[in-house]
């Protein structure tokens, strides 16, 4: 069961750890995607592009502080034109026996090819690879040749499209879930008992 309140993941009432805590755990994870003001705008520019692509949200008359970002991913869309069979999904997966929560931004098809797509409001980091290896896990159950995507939104309506094609990345991201586990054996008792 998923909690939207911070991005919480539970079986039953037992809390289980996040992509994010894990990554944060290892070391992967920036202090900066951690402040309030790149939350803020990651949740909204995530809320109304979702939005845009159930119901065709009219960026014409949208007056928001992530308009921009918005432009984006319509430029994006029709560029592109994925085609999505997963929007904005919480999972719950296992890995090496151990559960954890995450939420796949989006999934599909790009150029007849399986595909998951991260949407990104900030920079570039090197663990947005490992974040695409836990989603294809998620949805395959196992490493894949599903294309691993990251598209970097702009203030300024321009886009950045980033393949992560590295099949050494499932690897890294099993190292890193390990490290996690060291450095919070907390982590280890929430996985162990769900």
């Amino acid at each position: 069961m998923f909690a939207k309140r911070g991005h919480a993941y539970f079986v039953g009432d037992l809390p289980i750890p996040s992509l994010h805590e894990i990554l944060e755990a290892a070391g992967q994870i920036s202090p900066y995607c951690r402040q309030e003001e790149a939350e803020v705008r990651g949740t909204l520019v995530h809320h109304l592009a979702l939005q845009f692509d159930l119901q065709g949200l009219d960026l014409a008359d949208l007056v928001s502080p992530v308009r921009g970002w918005l432009l984006a991913h319509a430029a994006f869309r029709q560029r592109h034109q994925p085609c999505y069979d997963v929007l904005e999904q919480p999972m719950l997966v296992r890995v090496n026996g151990m559960l954890f929560g995450t939420t796949i931004d989006r999934a599909g098809q790009l150029r007849r090819r399986p595909m998951i797509q991260d949407l990104k409001t900030g920079v570039p980091a090197k663990w947005h690879a490992l974040q695409g290896c836990a989603h294809v896990l998620a949805l395959d159950g196992r490493p894949s040749r599903r294309r691993r995507l990251v598209t970097y939104y702009h203030w300024d309506g321009s886009y950045r499209l980033v393949e992560h094609p590295n099949p050494a990345d499932f690897h890294a991201f099993t190292r890193v879930w390990e490290d996690a586990l060291l450095c919070r054996p907390e982590l280890s008792q929430q996985v162990r008992e769900a």
